[in-house]
């Protein structure tokens, strides 16, 4: 698979998912409503350190096409291309400054080179794509491509932090600066090794959350509140007590038709998530179901801990219904919901 993974930041306004999603955050981060670019959520990036959102993965990469919406100010954005394994340091970073223009560094802070001024536009949204190649000497390289546009291409650079043994990268992190939040949405990383469309840019894309709107075609679920309906519980956005579906039944699952809202587009792929814990002493474990016509897709079985974590999987690039390319109308036909797996 060479979609690796993709996030609108849509499905939650509670800042404490960053933990939960592969993210890791020193504080500084926090998802804003509404603020994102066509009106749902995203990204908000505090001011200088602690603002340090990094999306973390279990393995690492020689390169990657990755792709993300950015509205920011005034010297306020970093984005980093991290080696876990070496003390979190950047193997390379690039900055946003307020003349427009985009530099790129070596993780020891050696300038690399630097767009023209006016490369992006401050203070509204852009849409920035960057193609990392991380190697050491002179094998390394970087492009960045703003709104479907080439604004820096720079070949034959250093692009491996001097103290690294590794010419990967598994992180990619968003530092702030000193004066203002800049905000994130529509990210995504593609592999560049895996099969068309996804060895490439993708282009400007939306990632638009698809919430549950009625009950599917499965109840087995029990439901926190008397007065609505086990799907109405189950979209509880914060992520709390407040409004949720239970059981203690071994195979149980729940399913909800959702908000048919995707037209005529192209669908790269399709992720499911989940948020879950176990409120006794019983260890459980959950899965997510997906359900595309008649067909079932899971996500993995992970164990439930005492507090909330979501459970992610994915992303499914074809239908597996049909084992073809996604449709509108089957994402808007979809079914989804929990399973207690054991």
């Amino acid at each position: 698979m060479a979609l690796i993974c993709f996030d609108g930041f849509d499905y939650t306004t509670n800042s404490n998912f960053l933990n939960s999603l592969g993210y890791y955050d020193t504080g500084g981060a926090a998802i804003i409503a509404g603020g994102g670019r066509f009106g749902g959520n995203c990204l908000s990036i505090a001011p200088a350190y602690p603002g340090s959102p990094t999306r973390v993965f279990a393995a690492g990469f020689a390169q990657a096409f990755v792709g993300f919406a950015v509205n920011a100010a005034v010297n306020t954005l970093t984005v980093g291309f991290v080696d876990t394994n070496n003390n979190s340091n950047y193997q390379c970073y690039l900055t946003f400054n307020d003349y427009g223009q985009i530099s790129a560094y070596n993780g020891n802070g050696t300038l690399l080179g630097s767009s023209s001024i006016n490369a992006w536009l401050p203070g509204t949204w852009c849409y920035c794509e960057i193609k990392p190649v991380i190697a050491g000497g002179t094998s390394g390289s970087l492009q960045v491509r703003i709104n479907g546009a080439v604004v820096l291409t720079l070949p034959n650079v250093n692009t491996q932090h001097p103290t690294s043994t590794s010419s990967t990268f598994n992180g990619i992190r968003w530092a702030a600066g000193d004066y203002a939040n800049p905000r994130i949405d529509d990210f995504y990383m593609c592999d560049p090794t895996g099969a068309a469309p996804y060895n490439s840019y993708l282009g400007n894309v939306r990632v638009q959350a698809v919430l549950p709107a009625a009950a599917g075609s499965l109840t087995q679920f029990l439901k926190s509140s008397t007065s609505l309906a086990n799907w109405q519980c189950a979209i509880n956005q914060n992520v709390d007590d407040t409004l949720y579906v239970y059981s203690a039944t071994v195979g149980n699952e729940d399913l909800y038709t959702v908000s048919a809202s995707i037209g005529a587009v192209t669908i790269y792929g399709v992720q499911i998530r989940g948020a879950y814990r176990q409120d006794d002493a019983t260890q459980r474990s959950a899965q997510t179901l997906l359900k595309s016509g008649s067909t079932f897709a899971t996500t993995a079985i992970v164990p439930c801990n005492q507090a909330y974590a979501f459970q992610t999987d994915g992303p499914f690039i074809v239908d597996p219904n049909t084992g073809a390319s996604w449709t509108p109308s089957a994402v808007n036909s979809l079914q989804i919901g929990p399973k207690v797996a054991a």
